[in-house]
């Protein structure tokens, strides 16, 4: 056997002998290794629990004012003006099935964001234009979304009746008939005349 062929013979020798370190047995390590690093991380995770040092609460500033009070313009007419905190706050207590609810309003519209139906997610939103309709305050309802998704107007007319029998039924916009409704930058101004059947 000459040495050309003895070269090669050694070559074929070393290429049937399968070596600890593939491709294949380094992958299988890496998955093995990272299941491993996965089950540790979440059977010790148990034991880091939040633990606050304090109570966190939630308190409005004190200059926030929960109800809404009229303004006598002359002596028959009248003004409310609901701020979107206002609005807010009526709907919670009002006993409206609502988490993570928050309130917008400008010019256009007044906008209503958070898990208003039990199925519905966190991020449906209820835009609405108020209206003075037989001396009450109607909502209109301009667009519901749920994120970016557009979805069916009829869907909202049970809550937005709740909303607007909340609205109608506050002490103060009950003791108006009211005749316009303007929307300003975080507000919704009423105006409308005294009622005489208290």
């Amino acid at each position: 056997m000459s040495k050309k062929d003895a070269f090669y013979q050694d070559l074929d020798k070393s290429k049937d002998k399968k070596g600890w370190c593939s491709c294949v047995s380094l992958v299988v390590a890496f998955i093995v290794l990272l299941a491993g690093a996965e089950i540790f991380l979440f059977l010790t995770a148990k034991n880091f629990k939040y633990n606050p040092k304090e109570d966190v609460s939630f308190s409005l500033p004190s200059s926030f004012e929960s109800s809404v009070k009229p303004i006598e313009l002359d002596n028959q007419a009248v003004r409310l003006t609901i701020s979107q905190g206002q609005l807010c706050k009526m709907i919670i207590d009002g006993g409206v099935n609502s988490s993570g609810l928050e309130c917008a309003i400008d010019e256009e519209a007044v906008k209503i964001t958070g898990k208003l139906s039990a199925f519905l997610p966190s991020n449906t939103s209820v835009s609405v234009l108020p209206k003075a309709q037989n001396g009450k305050i109607v909502l209109e309802v301009k667009k519901v979304e749920v994120g970016m998704i557009d979805i069916s107007v009829s869907l909202f007319k049970l809550f937005i009746g709740k909303i607007e029998n909340l609205i109608n039924s506050n002490e103060a916009v009950k003791s108006i008939n009211v005749q316009t409704c303007q929307l300003g930058e975080g507000m919704i101004v009423v105006e409308g005349t005294k009622r005489n059947d208290k």
